[in-house]
């Protein structure tokens, strides 16, 4: 920021900071840069990177007419492919995007081509070869994180042990990952292994005390501990504000009904409107069961 403030087109500085917006996901304020040193004067390779950010903002017309307006030699760059497979992504044509975007992982296998070339393979119905390829991916590259994570979730409905073990993997690189810590403490209780469970849904509950479904892990693995009282301490804390899961919400309820405090019971289920018919269903057993 002192180096453009001092050489506001010096084309190093510009692409530096370029390179850290994208880094951070931050854009807007790429599009905004590439803008503002167009406007001064033109440079093709800044213009095509004006169409990138267009495309990571799901701004599909904008960075069509970059693309267009390019010679074939350009349009046969790696980047320019990865972006085309972006484009065909947005447009609903995700056919058209698996060699762009195989031809821009295999440049460049990063994270950000890997997940766009599962997107397409996924969305062109080839969930098999997506799940194959990401399995290779994770292997050959054992430091990209979004990536392990997206297997480890892809992974939780085909074989929980191999889920489990990439999660652990990812946490040993990452050890305050919220998301990793959450899932896994949640898999941890789902096995019964409550000692692991309550060890990680603490630290996740640490690293985010106002997040519900993490409270919500963490008070459900008080539950199965039968310390009902420690549960509903939690659910007390969270419920001061919002709570946006039916489930989680019901779960408060119903450790209130378990610890005999019907009335605040009978007043929490009175005051929300459940949007699910599943978490409705819920709600009305629960009523019938504690005689609400």
């Amino acid at each position: 920021d002192r180096w453009l403030s001092f050489y506001p087109q010096d084309k190093n500085a510009v692409l530096g900071k370029l390179l850290i917006v994208d880094s951070q996901k931050q854009f807007d304020q790429g599009l905004t840069l590439t803008n503002k040193v167009l406007a001064k004067r033109p440079d093709a390779q800044l213009t095509l990177l004006k169409a990138y950010f267009h495309s990571r903002l799901g701004q599909a017309k904008p960075a069509w007419e970059i693309i267009n307006s390019t010679a074939d030699d350009v349009k046969a760059l790696p980047f320019v492919r990865g972006v085309i497979a972006r484009l065909h992504l947005i447009d609903k044509a995700p056919e058209q995007a698996v060699e762009h975007a195989k031809a821009a992982y295999d440049a460049t296998p990063n994270s950000d081509n890997a997940l766009l070339l599962i997107a397409a393979l996924e969305m062109s119905g080839k969930k098999a070869q997506a799940f194959t390829f990401l399995e290779k991916h994770v292997q050959a590259h054992s430091n990209d994180i979004p990536s392990a994570m997206l297997l480890a979730e892809r992974q939780i409905g085909k074989d929980r042990a191999a889920a489990i073990k990439t999660y652990e993997q990812v946490l040993t690189k990452t050890p305050d990952n919220f998301v990793v810590l959450n899932n896994l403490a949640y898999l941890a209780f789902e096995d019964k292994n409550l000692t692991r469970a309550e060890e990680l849904a603490k630290k996740a509950v640490s690293l985010q005390r106002e997040n519900a479904d993490a409270v919500d892990t963490l008070a459900q693995i008080y539950v199965a501990k039968g310390d009902k009282a420690a549960a509903l301490k939690l659910y007390e804390e969270v419920s001061a504000r919002p709570i946006a899961n039916d489930d989680v919400y019901l779960n408060h309820v119903s450790v209130l009904l378990e610890l005999d405090k019907k009335a605040l019971a009978s007043r929490k289920l009175a005051s929300r409107e459940f949007k699910s018919e599943a978490a409705k269903q819920r709600a009305e057993s629960l009523k019938q069961q504690y005689g609400l």
